[in-house]
């Protein structure tokens, strides 16, 4: 969840979807400073929370480049080929620790990466 190895560049934008049922969706939009490209990765799958440990398990990840860069055919087929390991690479992460702010508001620290604040909308 926004680690996992993602770009991290200067504009991240994303909503992630933790349902009642366990189930998991994120979806995030990340543009880099000069670049001619942006990418749209759908994240699928289910969580577990155990006290203030996160676990996501991914049973699908979707990476759509956009743009004109022309490196994105390269890009895309990259990940195409490389998906089934990302996914596993990703479930093998340990948990990340929760701090919860409020009803509304928490930050997660992954294992590897830096903390991100998340805050409930709608």
């Amino acid at each position: 969840m926004g680690g996992h190895g993602l770009p991290t560049g200067p504009f991240r934008q994303g909503t992630y979807f933790f349902q009642g049922d366990g189930h998991y969706t994120s979806e995030t939009n990340y543009q880099r400073t000069n670049s001619a490209a942006t990418l749209f990765v759908r994240e699928i799958g289910t969580f577990r929370l155990a006290g203030n440990q996160l676990r996501i398990y991914l049973t699908d990840v979707q990476w759509k480049f956009s743009g004109t860069d022309p490196n994105i055919p390269e890009l895309q087929a990259q990940f195409d080929q490389q998906k089934a390991q990302w996914i596993e690479k990703t479930n093998l992460e340990p948990p990340s620790e929760v701090a919860f702010a409020d009803n509304d508001s928490i930050t997660i620290l992954p294992s590897k990466g830096n903390a991100s604040a998340y805050h409930r909308v709608g």
